[in-house]
Formats: structure tokens, sequence, C-alpha cells
């Protein structure tokens, strides 16, 4: 497989895309006031997605579904159930630290996409005595950026009240009845960038099949994802672009690829929709063998 590149466009309308636990829960804003959502939450939307297709991952949101407490449990589990981690004599930590990643990679799809720092202690037979493997880390194939969005957003904060005070509130005499505050983004328009480096991917063991449920997440990142922050439909995937090269180490640098798409609002306008911005992609600034596709 080649090397392949996406940038995806998303829509928020009156909802929280990624708060932050800094500033009271306020939406995610850089120091010029643009609206910003962070790579670990766009990742922690595509692995719940991968979960929701049947894909074994290694750190599910969903507690109650998860056999072991702790992370460090689950590998510890992994070594002992492989035959050839808890059973073969080892030369040396390096060769058992390579067949722990190459075991991780095969049973794991967000550590073969986005790798992941491992810290346990692994138990390995090193010639005639024992070794323990404090840590290790798998390389991913995917880097995902944070969104940003395309003009600077306006937060709004509004207080909410609640029906009936607690018990421990009207023990203490105290009637009150306001709530917390929802915070929300009114309207913005958001990109990030993708691009999958197929020779790690090679080296990880990443299948053409994990390419497609990457671009299916891409498309689908919101589905299943609403919560009283992020209303049902208050969020949405406007446009996914892919670029395809045709080698695995790629045909241009990423860099240049992403500047191809130009996304600004339109003249003399306070962007409020998806209509007010103008999307512009310049397959001539790219070389031949990038194809350019729209996926949504």
């Amino acid at each position: 497989m080649e090397k392949v590149e996406y940038s995806v466009l998303f829509e928020v309308k009156k909802a929280n895309p990624n708060g932050d636990p800094d500033g009271d829960n306020l939406p995610r804003t850089d120091s010029n006031g643009y609206g910003f959502v962070t790579q670990n939450a766009l990742k922690r939307k595509m692995k719940d997605l991968f979960a929701a297709q049947g894909n074994v991952i290694y750190l599910s949101k969903d507690k109650e579904a998860e056999e072991f407490q702790y992370p460090e449990e689950k590998i510890q589990f992994l070594v002992e159930q492989s035959e050839k981690l808890s059973k073969e004599t080892f030369a040396s930590e390096l060769d058992f630290e390579r067949e722990v990643k190459k075991v991780l990679c095969e049973v794991y799809m967000d550590i073969r996409l986005f790798g992941s720092v491992i810290t346990t202690n692994m138990k390995y037979k090193l010639g005639s005595k024992k070794g323990d493997l404090k840590n290790t880390n798998v390389y991913g194939a995917v880097t995902v950026t944070g969104a940003t969005s395309i003009y600077p957003i306006e937060t709004e904060e509004h207080a909410t009240t609640k029906a009936i005070p607690t018990k421990r509130e009207a023990a203490k005499g105290q009637n009150d009845t306001m709530g917390g505050s929802s915070k929300f983004v009114n309207h913005g328009l958001y990109r990030f960038d993708v691009s999958v480096n197929m020779l790690k991917g090679e080296k990880n063991g990443v299948t053409e099949q994990d390419i497609k449920d990457l671009e299916y997440a891409l498309q689908n990142l919101f589905i299943n994802d609403a919560s009283a922050a992020r209303p049902a439909g208050s969020m949405n995937v406007v446009n996914v672009f892919k670029w395809q090269h045709s080698t695995k180490l790629g045909d241009i640098g990423s860099g240049d690829i992403f500047a191809a798409l130009k996304v600004t609002p339109k003249p003399d306008t306070m962007p409020l929709c998806v209509d007010d911005y103008v999307v512009e992609l310049d397959p001539s600034a790219l070389p031949e063998t990038v194809t350019v596709s729209q996926l949504k």
C-alpha cells in the first residue's frame, strides 16, 4: 500500500466540541481566538468507532465491557497467553521487545494505527535468568493534527437550573435551584489533517481493511458521540478530501499536500454556516502522481 493523506472539515453548531478543563470547560481556543480540538479528542472518537465496527482496541472507553481494570493487566495477560512470549527463551531484551510489539500490533488496531507507550512489568526468559521489561513504545503509522476553526469562534454560556435541591442542600437550608451552565460554540467550521505513513504501516501490519475503517471513521466521526454538550446533529463532518500517493514514501511533502486545500470565509461575511465559506482545491500544485478524491 502507498502513502495516503486526508483533510477533514466539520461544522459545530451550538455545541462544545472539546471543553478545556483548565478553563471551566469552555470550548478550547488558541491564543488568537480560533477554536481548537485536541488530536487526542479526535483519536478517541475514531477509536470508539473502530470498536463499534468490531475491531479490538487497546484503550477502550467502555469500562463496563473491559475485562481488566488497568491497561498493564491487559498486557500481562496477552504476554501469558502468547506461546512464544511466555515460553520461549530470548537472547536479549531487544528480541523480547520486538516480539511484544509484533503481538500488540497484531491484536490491537489502535496500536497499529496510532501507536502507544506501554508501561508495565513484563516477565520473560532471558537465557538462564529472568528478564523484566519495564516499558516499550510502538510508533504509529497514522498522525492526526488538532482541529482548528477557519474563523475565530464566539462562545456562549447560559446558566441552567434544576427542579429541586439535593437532600444535602435541603438539610443545610439551601433551597437554591441554580444548576451549572451550558457552554458552547455558536458556529464554527473546523479542519484537521491526517497522514498515513505506510513505511511504519507495513512494519506495524496495517491492512487495507484498517484503512477502510479509518476512512469510515473520518466520514462519520460524530456518530454515537452525542451528549449534553454535543447534542445529536450539532456536530457534522462536511468534507473529507483524500490524497493518494504512488509510493510508500510519498511523492511530495505533507505540508505541500495540505496547502493545496484552502478554506476561507467569503469576503465581507461573518460566517454563520458552511455556505459562508469558500473551499478551494488546487490539484495543479501537486505532482500528477498524486490523485485527489472527495470521500464526502
